[in-house]
């Protein structure tokens, strides 16, 4: 348990880098993470994955949960569904 928790913490870190380069605040960016766990957990099977394919097989967890991130075009998403996504996490809340 305690290296999926380990795991989850670098994956939060790895996204949090992602958005910092998408020009997103540090706090929007915190309250982002704390309310996607599950995008979270998706990045991390799928880094977990990776692994499996020849390519990917000798690198990093940080480069494959960066790989997961910039290919599923999520932080594009976020900036061109910024509003909206705001409104959506603060009416769940």
């Amino acid at each position: 348990m305690q290296a999926i928790e380990i795991r989850r913490k670098v994956t939060e870190e790895v996204f949090k880098e992602a958005m910092r380069k998408g020009k997103f605040g540090i706090t929007y960016t915190g309250n982002l993470v704390d309310r996607l766990g599950g995008f979270i957990d998706y990045v991390m099977i799928e880094a977990a994955n990776l692994k499996r394919l020849p390519d990917y097989s000798n690198s990093t967890f940080n480069l494959r949960a960066k790989t997961v991130i910039e290919d599923s075009q999520v932080v594009p998403l976020i900036r061109y569904y910024g509003y909206e996504l705001r409104l959506v996490l603060v009416m769940s809340c």
